[in-house]
């Protein structure tokens, strides 16, 4: 019984994991990477810029993966699959050919969408402490185009890996802010 118990633990920590994970490289949300976006919002104001960034995070999370979850209940899919496999032995158990040239029309945005994106942050980010300039260009495209070679699984565990880099100077900064809130409200009374 102990290890029964041993291994449910393992399989719920895992699940939560890979939640997490998942849902950082989703919606992006404590990474420290929504000022660059809003940040550029030319003319935005800061309250409307903040209501869109929490709207963000909800539409992407509760809503969209509910949806999926939903959509893999109902259409069900091909046993021993997951990631990409699972979406698509679902769009091709509901719509067939059309479902799977759907699900790959939208990967195939999202992956240039997201492209694009982390390409502006990474060029914004890098600005802070020098000009890129044409080289960081051609540095991302050349990291694109080492992800093309490589399997999926592994590209996934470096891009995991990069955003725990980029949530850890995150983290520790609001650390370091709720802190001295702390000290400010524990001098005034």
């Amino acid at each position: 019984r102990p290890c029964l118990g041993g291994a449910a633990g393992y399989g719920v920590a895992r699940a939560i994991s890979q939640g997490v994970v998942r849902g950082a490289f989703t919606n992006e949300a404590g990474l420290g990477t929504g000022p660059f976006a809003y940040g550029s919002c030319r003319g935005g104001k800061p309250d409307v810029m903040g209501v869109l960034a929490s709207v963000q995070v909800f539409i992407d999370t509760p809503v969209l993966c509910t949806l999926t979850a939903v959509c893999l209940l109902c259409a069900g899919w091909a046993p021993g699959t997951d990631g990409a496999a699972l979406c698509l032995s679902a769009f091709s158990n509901a719509w067939g050919k059309t479902g799977e040239t759907l699900l790959a029309l939208c990967v195939v945005l999202f992956a240039l969408a997201s492209m694009i994106s982390w390409s502006a942050y990474g060029r914004e980010a890098l600005s802070a402490f020098c000009r890129p300039g044409h080289t960081f260009a051609w540095l991302f495209a050349a990291a694109v185009a080492a992800g093309v070679c490589f399997e999926a699984s592994g590209v996934l565990a470096i891009c995991d890996l990069f955003n725990l880099l980029m949530a850890l100077p995150n983290a520790a900064a609001l650390w370091r802010a709720a802190n001295a809130r702390m000290n400010i409200c524990d001098s005034l009374f």
